[in-house]
């Protein structure tokens, strides 16, 4: 039976059509990611090269890779078509398809859920963003961790899973981003922007130990002048510990 919104006029009324709404929407949008991957599995560049019609890549049109290794590539021309279908522009529409594509080939414990009804599409979709650049074997790491709780895991959590991974299955690329970690390490302090208050910010990026030293030098300096008779707040005791520090190593 169609519900109107003049027959939605009590408060249980309007919640439980919310809820109705929100399941068909739900269930819509697992069946578009599916409707997806039937348009790049036949616009998949193995598929075009038996079926019957011509394509040329002298003509322009080349395999493009929307997901991660080893999933299928798809024929370029196809990707505009699909977005224009679902109102998208092509690079949202190419991303979205990449998605997909993720999930079924690369995620399939995470990807029997969306089709299965147990997993709404977005939070499936956020997962398989996070994988498409992980090699097979962290992607497949990832979906063996993440699956059974895909429905409630913090962004947090998969992001500590995704460097796990990386860690784990791909040595190379931890190490470039533990190289590009180091090279950003810095210690600034604003001094174009200090006030007429007569203080100024301070921060850096520091190696783990030298952060943790640095962290315990600076309680144990609060903690004496909180000895020794210090009324002020923590952070002030810290803020001024800090500077008996550079103090003491100038002297």
């Amino acid at each position: 039976m169609t519900e109107t919104l003049a027959d939605v006029d009590t408060a249980a009324a309007v919640l439980s059509a919310a809820r109705l709404s929100r399941s068909i929407a739900d269930a819509e949008e697992a069946r578009l990611l599916q409707l997806a991957v039937a348009w790049t599995g036949m616009h998949s560049t193995e598929s075009l090269a038996d079926a019957a019609m011509t394509y040329d890549p002298g003509f322009g049109q080349t395999e493009v890779p929307v997901a991660g290794p080893g999933a299928p590539l798809i024929a370029e021309f196809s990707i505009p078509e699909f977005a224009a279908a679902i109102g998208l522009p092509t690079e949202v529409g190419k991303a979205y398809l990449g998605e997909a594509v993720e999930l079924r080939y690369r995620l399939p414990r995470t990807w029997a859920r969306v089709t299965t009804g147990d997993l709404v599409a977005w939070k499936a979709r956020r997962i398989a963003k996070s994988t498409i650049a992980l090699s097979p074997e962290a992607a497949a790491f990832v979906d063996d961790r993440v699956a059974a709780f895909a429905h409630t895991i913090r962004l947090s959590q998969l992001e500590r899973t995704i460097q796990t991974a990386i860690a784990r299955c791909m040595p190379a690329e931890a190490e470039a981003q533990r190289l590009a970690a180091a090279d950003s390490r810095g210690f600034h302090i604003g001094q174009q922007h200090s006030g007429i208050d007569g203080t100024v910010d301070v921060w850096g990026t520091l190696d783990v130990a030298d952060a943790m030293d640095l962290d315990l030098a600076v309680t144990a300096g609060a903690q004496t002048l909180a000895d020794l008779g210090s009324t002020e707040t923590l952070d002030v005791r810290r803020s001024r510990a800090l500077a008996g520090l550079a103090r003491h190593q100038l002297a």
